[in-house]
């Protein structure tokens, strides 16, 4: 039992401190940390949006009786926030990955 832990010990000295890999992952960590920061402020910024017309919908629209031009629009973009939070809300994270994965980064090449 002691070589084994032994040779995993050399193994790791090898590979991360020798070899020099341990800057990958610091890379990889950077990187890891760039993509969330960009995440959390396109989340903030679809959430803000996806609030800004529900609550004009249900405080203004929904209680008017004549509807204006700008009323319909708000009617539209309320029924798209709505199939948007379905979506999101009824599939799992990993099902959205795959599908920005193998579908929507798939068109971008």
């Amino acid at each position: 039992m002691q070589e084994f832990f032994e040779s995993m010990s050399e193994n790791f000295v090898s590979t991360f401190l020798v070899e020099d890999r341990w800057q990958q992952l610091l890379s990889g960590l950077g990187i890891t940390l760039l993509i969330t920061f960009f995440a959390v402020i396109l989340g903030i910024i679809i959430g803000c949006l996806i609030a800004i017309v529900r609550s004009t919908y249900e405080t203004n629209v929904k209680t008017k009786k004549y509807l204006t031009f700008g009323d319909y629009i708000i009617k539209v973009l309320n029924v798209v926030c709505k199939i948007y939070l379905t979506v999101i809300r009824g599939t799992p994270v990993v099902v959205q990955l795959m599908i920005m994965y193998f579908i929507i980064f798939e068109f971008a090449r």
